[in-house]
Formats: structure tokens, C-alpha cells, sequence
């Protein structure tokens, strides 16, 4: 039995090989930066606080004239020139980890639905996902309550630090979260 890869190759008449990423520059006025990609269509992966991790980290971050940066809304091989010339990628666990870790870009990234290692197959990556140990993931792209808010942000701002190398260690600790914290 054939696997379905040489079946299509077989099919359309070209070569199995590895994929070749080619990027296309595009003009960044920062020197040193660390790129994110937080939106998602899915609600259980829309992580309510990524302002509180941006606090946490930006101070430290420009005593070291290192900017954060949004991956640009623009052409695949511009944002290939992008995430290969950052320091970091954080965010979602999607795409862009896969891109990173290619390039060998360090990056942390959340995954809120699916076990770690249903994804995680890299050598630049760190993945958080919550606890699973007593409530196994949903594998659903809607959660009541969304599971990756249960990923503290100061977890998330100390595994970059840790990343980039920053020799920093995070001392916020949240009292309490009310009811109206995100109202």
C-alpha cells in the first residue's frame, strides 16, 4: 500500500522532497524584536490576558532594546522574512510555531484544547497548556469556561525571559481575579 504522498506525487507527476521556505524581505525599523500573533477565529483559544503578560514583560524588554512587534497582515514569504528575523515568537500554538521552529527562532506559544503532545514535535518550542491531569482537554473550538485562561500570565512572561535568555525571574503574583475583571 502506497502512502497517500507518493500517490500524488505519482498522480501529478513531481518529486517527493522537503518543502523549501523562501522568504521575500520587507522593511522592519526595529533591530531586535520578538513577533506575536494572538487572534483567532476560535473562542476557546482567545486568551484574555495577553495585556497582563505585555506588562509584565515590556519594561525588561526595552531595558534591552527589544521591541514587540504584531506579525503584519501581508504576503507568506514577507512574514517568513519576519519571524526568521525576530528573537522570539509567542502566541497561539499554529502555524507560525512550526515557521520558528524552522528557522530556529525560539518561541512560546499557548495551546488550550489539545494535549501537548498531539502538537508539540520541536526543538525551539515551548508549549503551555493548562492542567490537564484532572480535566482532559475538550478538543473543541468552543469552551465554557475557556481552558487558556487557566495559563497564568506571569507562567507566560517568565518562559520568554527564559527564552531570550533574560536572566529575570517574575515576581507577580494576582490576588485575586474578580468576577468583573474582564467586563
Amino acid at each position: 500500500m502506497s502512502h497517500i504522498a507518493e500517490v500524488y506525487a505519482k498522480d501529478l507527476g513531481v518529486k517527493i522532497g522537503k518543502p523549501k521556505l523562501t522568504e521575500h524581505f520587507f522593511p522592519i525599523t526595529k533591530d531586535k524584536y520578538i513577533c506575536y500573533e494572538i487572534s483567532s477565529n476560535l473562542q476557546a483559544q482567545k486568551y484574555d490576558y495577553w495585556d497582563i503578560v505585555s506588562s509584565l514583560v515590556t519594561p525588561t524588554l526595552n531595558e534591552y532594546g527589544i521591541s514587540i512587534l504584531e506579525i503584519p497582515k501581508i504576503h507568506n514569504k514577507q512574514k517568513n522574512y519576519f519571524i526568521k528575523n525576530s528573537l522570539l515568537y509567542f502566541g497561539l500554538s499554529n502555524h507560525y510555531v512550526n515557521l520558528a521552529d524552522s528557522y530556529e527562532v525560539p518561541s512560546v506559544s499557548l495551546l488550550p484544547n489539545l494535549y501537548e503532545n498531539n502538537f508539540n514535535s520541536f526543538n525551539h518550542a515551548l508549549i503551555l497548556t493548562p492542567d490537564f491531569s484532572e480535566l482532559k482537554p475538550s478538543f473543541s473550538d468552543q469552551e465554557i469556561p475557556k481552558r487558556i485562561n487557566e495559563i497564568k500570565p506571569e507562567k507566560i512572561a517568565q518562559a520568554i525571559f527564559d527564552k531570550l535568555d533574560i536572566n529575570k525571574k517574575i515576581s507577580f503574583k494576582p490576588k485575586k481575579a474578580g468576577e468583573n475583571f474582564l467586563k
